[in-house]
């Protein structure tokens, strides 16, 4: 029988494809649910990350769809979604912590926590620059999650960056830095549908 397996990234999901496997079940796909609350009962999802790791190992395909109430948003590798996301849902989908998402005019700016980083990391490049005003720091072993706010902006628009423990930069949290995003890692999206805007970068 050929099946497909509702697959989280958790224990459960994972004991239940060995178990389809060992029931002499053809596994064709793994298929994950992102919900729509954080909270949801239903689902589980922060560990969905691990459904590719999981598809390569299995030997299954490398492509994905992305849909959302039954509509396809993009199709591809997850690299490719990762980097080239179609429209903001498929830009949440892939990735821990999510895209960051800043509101400019009648589009969105977004661009990854490990994109975001201080200023001195690369001082001279082709920037965009924010002043990053840090309320906590998570310290996760091969990385820093560095939570703060965008100062003085409005609306109030709250950003993740995801600095490796190799940058040695000194941080503290209640503090304002200088940090940066490489242009050609922003990318745009329109506020109306949502959309990637082509030519996305700032």
């Amino acid at each position: 029988m050929k099946v497909a397996v509702l697959f989280s990234g958790g224990k459960d999901s994972t004991y239940a494809t060995w178990i389809a496997q060992h029931q002499a079940w053809e596994i064709e796909a793994l298929v994950s649910v992102l919900p729509k609350g954080v909270e949801s009962f239903m689902f589980h999802f922060p560990n969905m990350q691990w459904t590719k790791l999981q598809a390569e190992a299995m030997g299954l395909g490398d492509r994905i769809a992305v849909l959302n109430q039954g509509r396809v948003h993009q199709i591809g590798t997850p690299h490719e979604i990762y980097g080239s996301p179609a429209d903001i849902f498929a830009a949440s989908f892939i990735g821990s912590p999510p895209m960051n998402l800043i509101e400019d005019g009648k589009t969105w700016i977004g661009f990854r926590p490990e994109a975001f980083l201080p200023k001195e990391v690369e001082p001279n490049g082709d920037n965009v620059n924010f002043a990053f005003r840090i309320t906590r720091i998570e310290y996760l072993g091969a990385d820093r999650l560095v939570y703060g706010l965008i100062d003085g902006h409005t609306p109030e628009t709250r950003l993740i960056s995801k600095i490796p423990t190799n940058i040695r930069t000194h941080i503290d949290a209640g503090r304002v830095y200088d940090f940066i995003v490489r242009r050609q890692d922003i990318v745009r999206f329109d506020r109306e549908d949502g959309r990637r805007v082509d030519g996305g970068a700032a």
